[in-house]
């Protein structure tokens, strides 16, 4: 069936810089806006093929099982032979005749399936003998009475004619057994043979109307040059005016036209010859446009895209967005065009009340439409997409979202995401999410909803904006535009007040972080990814103990407990030190209360083993000048000095001293850091000193004598 082989290779990678799920989601590089024909809506013939054997074997066998007998180009493996042994156990001779010989098959396609695999001369003959081999038995077996797998047989001598050569074979098969091939994917199959036939003889056209009808995508591309200009689409259009393969061919060309634009790497040549292709094409869509063809949408929203390629006034781009719009055309051009309008209208209308409306009448629209769409899933991304879902991305993330932040409308632009995020999730044919939607097995333990742009928005946003943004999702306030836009919202309770109340305790405001986490439910806790971080106690010292840290046995069972936990015994603490710096006492009991209180935040700091208590993530490769200016760093530097000055005893001048200079080397460089490492030195033959072992710290020796602090 195919001129060409082409082989899709699903790359997956596995960020171990980052703890979220445990890898962190990336959004989608929407080039494509431009989109006049679905090219994802492809015949799945794969997919049929496996449900056929499915049901001949009598649903015994899983898809990946049958898959890997139809693949198989001459293992003997029992996992390869699952179903060829189960047929032989059968006795079911036909089935057992027809898989030896599908290994064949498969084993002479091999020759073809790398593009990049030069075969010699040697293999060429040998393959062509091959194909010949399988034309005649096939064909051969065909002269007998009609089985069941009679349709397949047709197949497999109409592919054997067209691998050996034998073009005049090739018809006399199809029209000897066209009445009987009863199986539209079969049938598809093997006029995809005859199509590729076409091309040889020249009736090209003819071929791409085939493909174009059976969703054949890779095959409608290879009718085309390998780079389609203007002159590529005039010639077809002089000779074929109402061509089919128009809406696809002017979408290679218009998305093509986009990716040279915005490539990474910037080619100012690259970029020349892109406009002027472009500039080629606004003139000749233009003429195309007026010549009574029943295309003409199509041409007009294609010169409007072009024109806003080429960064043309987008007052002008609308209006001919709107003159296109106006003209009779296919659903998929109408919304096309709608899609594009709504992209520039994005761009440049003022924010206001009547600019809010038409979003949500367009944004309703988009959301509606793609939920109609078929999508499919992206290895690369790991998430269910369509090109709708795509526009939604892109005028939400890239357009509206900036533009409202700009504004200083967080929350709006909160919302915005949210109904984008929203629309892939549903579109899944599983959901990431724990709370609302059951997940696929294969998805277990990857609570979706740490990894969303939704989610960075709300971690960087400030407490004040995210806690009106819950009060939008709850109908307790909000624009009218903002309210318009809640029914397509996600909103959880709990994942909000975690959020809220994790925020909170960063900004040390741990009262009113408890209100929220009373609002949590222990049950959505337990889904999230960081749970199993949570069960480390924030009171070792991490000087001591980070790299050897356990999970503490009493909270392996409750983990979800620990931040609740965590904000106790900081406002316990917190409370204990204001009142003795009230009464100027600082004494014994100030500076183990301050210790404790550093010790803790220490832990509960982004590099802390309890980084889990007041962070969604952890990484290895955080910024350290970022680290370094964190709020409990820092505020455990000062308590760790204040219970230093208020306790000379030697117990509490090592343990602060160990505490600074930790800091200080790791984190939060100070002009005192030579002065901590010689006092701490001084004290490693005390009693404490040597029960903490100072005078064996690799890091504190290799300080003092790298830096000639030896005294």
């Amino acid at each position: 069936m195919r001129l060409r082989v082409f082989t899709l290779l699903a790359s997956s990678f596995l960020s171990v810089s980052a703890v979220y799920a445990c890898g962190e989601e990336g959004r989608v590089n929407n080039c494509y806006m431009f989109s006049t024909y679905n090219r994802n809506e492809q015949t799945r013939y794969i997919e049929q093929n496996v449900s056929y054997w499915k049901r001949y074997t009598g649903n015994r066998f899983t898809d990946e099982q049958v898959l890997a007998q139809l693949n198989n180009s001459g293992s003997e493996s029992t996992d390869a032979n699952l179903l060829l042994n189960y047929l032989k156990g059968k006795g079911d001779k036909n089935g057992v005749e027809y898989l030896e010989k599908l290994k064949a098959v498969k084993k002479a396609a091999k020759l073809n399936e790398n593009r990049w695999n030069y075969p010699t001369k040697e293999e060429l003959v040998q393959n062509r003998k091959d194909w010949t081999e399988i034309y005649n038995f096939a064909a051969n077996k065909l002269k007998g009475k009609r089985t069941p797998l009679s349709n397949r047989y047709v197949l497999m001598a109409m592919r054997g004619a067209f691998y050996s050569g034998k073009d005049d074979a090739l018809g006399q098969i199809w029209l000897s057994n066209v009445k009987q091939v009863h199986e539209k994917d079969i049938a598809a199959q093997c006029q995809g043979y005859l199509a590729s036939n076409w091309i040889k003889t020249g009736w090209t056209e003819k071929a791409r109307d085939f493909y174009i009808k059976t969703g054949s995508l890779n095959d409608l591309r290879a009718t085309f040059p390998q780079v389609i200009t203007t002159k590529t689409i005039k010639d077809i259009f002089d000779k074929y005016p109402e061509s089919k393969s128009f809406p696809y061919v002017v979408q290679d060309f218009l998305n093509s036209s986009f990716s040279n634009l915005n490539a990474a790497e910037k080619n100012s040549k690259r970029d020349s010859l892109t406009k002027i292709e472009l500039v080629r094409f606004v003139k000749f869509s233009g003429t195309a446009a007026t010549a009574g063809t029943t295309q003409s949408a199509l041409w007009l929203s294609a010169r409007a895209y072009a024109m806003y390629l080429l960064g043309a006034d987008k007052k002008q781009v609308l209006k001919a967005l709107q003159d296109a719009q106006k003209v009779k055309s296919t659903a998929r051009v109408a919304y096309n065009t709608r899609c594009l309008r709504l992209i520039c209208s994005a761009e440049v209308e003022n924010i206001d009340a009547k600019f809010e409306a038409m979003l949500t009448k367009e944004l309703t629209w988009l959301r509606n439409t793609a939920a109609k769409e078929k999508c499919y899933y992206d290895y690369v991304y790991y998430r269910f997409r369509n090109h709708y879902t795509d526009v939604m991305d892109h005028v939400v993330h890239d357009i509206l979202v900036p533009r409202y932040i700009e504004l200083q409308k967080p929350v709006t632009a909160a919302i915005l995401a949210n109904v984008a995020n929203e629309l892939n999730e549903t579109q899944s044919a599983y959901n990431a999410r724990c709370s609302l939607i059951k997940r696929d097995s294969t998805q277990k333990g990857f609570n979706g909803d740490y990894r969303t742009d939704v989610f960075r928005m709300l971690d960087t946003m400030s407490t004040e904006s995210v806690i009106n943004y819950y009060k939008v999702l709850t109908a307790l306030g909000g624009t009218p535009f903002e309210q318009s836009l809640v029914p397509f919202c996600y909103s959880n309770n709990s994942y909000l007040c975690d959020i809220i109340a994790t925020k909170l305790m960063r900004e040390f405001q741990f009262k009113p972080a408890m209100e929220y986490l009373k609002k949590v439910d222990s049950k959505y806790v337990t889904e999230m990814n960081s749970l199993p971080y949570m069960a480390y106690s924030f009171t070792p010292e991490f000087w001591v103990y980070r790299n050897r840290q356990k999970v503490d046995p009493k909270l392996q069972k409750k983990p979800y407990t620990n931040k609740m936990n965590f904000c106790k015994q900081m406002l316990k603490l917190e409370d204990a030190v204001a009142k003795a710096q009230q009464k100027q006492k600082l004494d014994a009991k100030y500076a183990e209360n301050s210790y404790l209180l550093a010790k803790a935040y220490i832990q509960a700091s982004p590099k802390g083993a309890c980084w889990a208590l007041t962070n969604y993530s952890w990484s290895v490769t955080q910024d350290s000048a970022v680290v370094a200016d964190n709020a409990y760093i820092k505020r455990a530097a000062s308590l760790l000095r204040s219970a230093y000055s208020a306790d000379t005893g030697e117990e509490n001048m090592v343990r602060c001293l160990s505490g600074l200079f930790f800091l200080s080397y790791n984190y939060s460089p100070s002009s005192d850091q030579d002065k901590l490492a010689k006092l701490l030195w001084k004290l490693k033959d005390t009693p404490t000193g040597e029960a903490r072992k100072i005078n064996k710290c690799d890091v504190l020796k290799h300080y003092i004598t790298g830096n000639g602090l030896l005294f």
